[in-house]
């Protein structure tokens, strides 16, 4: 069988004593807007607050710019992609497309990749991800 590998990539991008607007680029994907986000000084921007323009992929995006509304002086920027965890998938009732179908498997790998980047961060030992067991009544049988 063969393994499927999840290529390491970092999901941020700081810009350190940064005067202006932007646009401020970034090369890691993302699917959306609403996956990303922007500190200035370590406070998280609200979205109306900046605005993305991407490079357009096929099922994603690779990459792209952030633009601030308005003008900083000498701040610590900050652009992530933490992305979101989707409570359903975009299959309609006719079925899934091929893009569809891209995007959605594109989502697990960039989530993969988050949380990677993420348990690195705490530290081996200090976190980690587990296997919750079942609890099944027929689990017997």
């Amino acid at each position: 069988m063969t393994d499927l590998v999840i290529d390491t990539e970092t999901n941020r991008k700081t810009f350190a004593s940064y005067t202006g607007t932007g646009p401020l680029a970034f090369d890691f994907a993302y699917l959306d807007s609403a996956d990303l986000y922007v500190k200035v000084d370590g406070v998280v921007l609200d979205s109306a607050d900046w605005n993305d323009t991407p490079n357009v992929v096929d099922g994603g995006y690779d990459g792209g710019s952030i633009t601030l509304t308005d003008s900083v002086t000498s701040a610590t920027i900050e652009i992530g992609r933490d992305t979101r965890r989707l409570r359903g998938t975009q299959f309609g009732s006719g079925g899934a497309t091929p893009r569809a179908i891209d995007e959605e498997f594109n989502r697990l790998v960039l989530i993969t990749q988050d949380l990677s980047q993420d348990i690195a961060e705490v530290g081996a030992g200090e976190g980690g991800i587990t296997e919750a067991p079942i609890n099944r009544s027929d689990a017997s049988q």
